[in-house]
């Protein structure tokens, strides 16, 4: 293989002018695909609407008072109020407000399976309904809506994308909308269960109170005589004796009030005007039991009726006055406790009573304001929950597109063109390196492992054949006769090279002989090269034609065999027609004669020729196999310089590896574009396993389109590629 080669632009260009229609071909077809899809598709337009998030918690009651956030925290709870926007929750809440279940374009549609069965005639499913049907619509609404945050700002862009301009601005509206409010129920909500649980510590807090009011009443009743002698104080004494008739008065009316109250309830009027002892109800007592002794009469009754409503309101109005007169009377016994309390730390009392007092004193008080603060705080959770809003409001509500946001045809059609013309790039260079014909003598180099001869070019109005070949004889300064000779030279210099060893008999059999490459033309044995393909059309005849006319220029004495004995062609470009071929020859060497035409002069140069006749009806691979061509190819070796071996394609038949065994070197013929990658390898790998061991295979590159020979020769060549 050749070493490798510095990049060439002009390759690459040529490359792609040579697929320029694969390209145009991908590109055209992506334009279109493209173009009927925006066509095709419904376009879908996209409404926004605006948000401020607030990252302070936002409060009525307590505005300009927020305590500063840290950066970071204001971001997260920005990034918190982006992912509650996308939250199932809020969805669900729209779908329900705009009953989106039912909308021709979010409401789930029926499944390819249903439209099938329906089309066969099978019994379609029960529609969706309830949680199922929102569970639908929500998986289709959710690719519509998209919510982000712009850079590092408090913004926050929620869009909604509809068929319908007019609903994708109505449903992100309803969106920014829900989401508030939903805020602010939440807030809400957690006041209420703040309060409540407030309320509960509230109960608790006015139990202990009360436990250590007691505690302290109870610990100077008991010790109210020692405290009085303690501290001395007279008033004391008085201040005892009140509470104490205080305390008897409220006792009898708390019971009468409960007796009166139970009175009252089993419709007992006339005990309960006694336990009240107020006259009014003393009378309608008296006036009800007067109507009950008198003989049954409907006006008698409803005037009983009259009665008892006039005493239950009475009766209420009387035992509001009790309570309230209870009321009073544990106000100045509170009173009094409180100034019975200061009077006694007033006065001069041992040390043991004064800390005794002290820590229950401060017991009430502690109990005291712990309700005191919790009674507050829950006045001010009620408060709050009447009056919060939201930390997040709209800076601006989203409008009707007036254009469609998707397809966005300019930018769809420019990316189908960048596809389409990269994907045909890639094609293309897929094409000609790995799948397509080769297309340069790089690339010749990359895919056999072969020495490289040269890049043949194609001859304008010129066929594959026997023409091509003259111009070695009608145009010696062309490039095509310059290509012709640098192959040439390739080849001598490698045979030159394997000279160093041995040269390859002409019978397998017979070991190998000393070479005479140093020696000069004629003065020994003479070197035998094979020309081949992997597929035929390759150009091989031509090539072996010039390649013999270009070393009969160079006074070497030549013979051109055909040894393409299943199809030959040479005796067609020489316009031969022998009575006998090659092939006849082979079969029956003794009834074969020179003189039957299979062997004759190339009429355009001295070189000679063996040609063929005619196609071969049967196998032939036996016959490059026998005595009488190894025979020929002896003596070849001992009366000629060069003996040229045009062959038969390798993956076409067998025939040309049995001649590989019996050559010096081989040319391996390659079109230009045309054979295929896959068929080049595995004809070089069949021609490699044939030859003898470091017999050189060179690869020519037959019809080079390209100008790169053409203009590295400028000046040099004469013919009409480059003038």
């Amino acid at each position: 293989m050749t070493p490798t080669a510095p990049y060439d632009l002009r390759e690459t260009l040529a490359l792609l002018r040579r697929e320029m229609r694969l390209i145009l071909g991908c590109v055209v077809a992506a334009l279109t695909v493209a173009l009927m899809a925006v066509l095709l598709v419904a376009p879908r337009y996209s409404a926004t609407v605006l948000l401020l998030a607030d990252p302070s918690p936002a409060d009525v009651l307590g505005a300009g008072e927020r305590d500063a956030i840290p950066t970071a925290s204001e971001s997260a709870r920005i990034e918190s109020e982006v992912e509650i926007l996308r939250s199932d929750r809020v969805a669900l809440a729209v779908i329900d407000a705009a009953e989106l279940g039912t909308d021709p374009v979010f409401a789930p549609k029926p499944s390819w399976r249903t439209r099938f069965g329906a089309w066969i005639g099978r019994p379609a499913p029960p529609p969706l309904e309830g949680d199922a049907l929102r569970l639908a619509t929500l998986e289709r609404l959710k690719p519509a809506l998209a919510v982000r945050r712009r850079g590092l700002t408090h913004v926050i862009t929620l869009s909604v994308r509809s068929t319908d301009q007019a609903q994708a601005a109505r449903l992100a509206n309803l969106f920014a909308e829900t989401h508030i409010a939903l805020q602010v129920d939440a807030k809400i909500a957690a006041s209420a269960a703040a309060r409540d649980l407030i309320a509960g510590q509230i109960t608790q807090a006015r139990q202990a109170l009360a436990r250590s009011e007691a505690a302290f009443d109870t610990y100077l009743a008991n010790n109210l005589d020692r405290l009085a002698q303690e501290g001395g104080n007279g008033a004391v004494a008085v201040l005892r004796a009140r509470m104490q008739e205080i305390g008897t008065a409220s006792t009898e009316a708390e019971l009468i009030a409960t007796r009166a109250e139970a009175a009252r309830a089993r419709g007992a009027w006339h005990d309960m005007a006694q336990l009240l002892e107020e006259p009014p109800l003393i009378r309608l007592a008296a006036q009800r039991e007067q109507l009950r002794q008198r003989p049954t009469a409907q006006s008698g009754t409803t005037e009983i009726a009259r009665i008892e409503a006039a005493l239950a309101r009475r009766g209420a109005t009387a035992l509001d006055g009790l309570r309230a007169e209870i009321e009073a009377l544990h106000g100045r016994a509170a009173e009094y406790r409180t100034e019975l309390r200061r009077e006694l730390l007033a006065g001069d009392l041992a040390p043991s009573s004064v800390a005794e007092i002290y820590e229950l004193q401060q017991e009430t008080e502690i109990a005291r304001r712990q309700y005191l603060t919790l009674l507050n705080r829950m006045r001010d959770l009620a408060t709050r929950a009447a009056v919060q809003i939201a930390d997040t409001r709209i800076v601006s509500e989203a409008l009707p597109p007036p254009f469609a946001s998707w397809p966005n045809r300019r930018m769809v059609l420019f990316l189908a063109f960048l596809g389409g013309t990269a994907f045909g790039v890639g094609w293309a260079f897929v094409r000609e390196y790995h799948m397509g014909g080769v297309t340069s003598l790089r690339q010749l180099g990359n895919v056999l492992p072969a020495r490289v001869g040269a890049a043949l070019p194609r001859l304008p109005g010129v066929e594959l054949r026997g023409s091509a070949a003259d111009a070695v004889i009608d145009t010696p300064l062309s490039s095509y006769a310059e290509s012709i000779r640098r192959v040439r030279a390739v080849l001598d210099q490698a045979l030159d090279r394997r000279g160093a060893g041995a040269s390859v008999s002409s019978d397998p059999a017979e070991g190998p002989e000393t070479a005479l490459s140093d020696q000069p033309p004629g003065a020994g044995r003479g070197r035998v090269v094979m020309v081949t393909s992997a597929i035929p059309g390759e150009g091989k005849t031509a090539l072996a034609l010039a390649l013999a006319r270009t070393y009969a220029q160079a006074g070497c004495r030549v013979l051109l065999i055909d040894a393409d004995l299943r199809k030959p062609d040479l005796h067609h470009v020489l316009s031969f027609a022998p009575s006998e071929g090659f092939l006849d020859y082979l079969r029956e060497p003794d009834a074969t004669r020179e003189e039957d035409g299979f062997y004759a002069d190339d009429p355009r140069s001295a070189a000679g020729v063996i040609v063929g006749r005619g196609r071969s009806d049967l196998p032939t691979d036996q016959i490059l196999q026998s005595a009488t061509f190894d025979a020929l190819l002896r003596r070849a070796r001992t009366q000629m310089d060069i003996t040229i071996l045009d062959t038969s394609p390798l993956l076409s038949v067998v025939d040309a590896r049995y001649v590989a065994q019996r050559v010096d070197a081989a040319l391996f013929c390659v079109r230009f574009a045309s054979t295929g990658q896959a068929d080049l390898r595995q004809g070089f790998g069949q021609l490699s396993d044939s030859l003898p061991a470091g017999a050189p295979v060179i690869s020519v590159l037959n019809r080079d389109e390209t100008r790169g020979a053409a203009y590295r020769q400028r000046g040099y060549i004469d013919d009409p590629i480059t003038a």
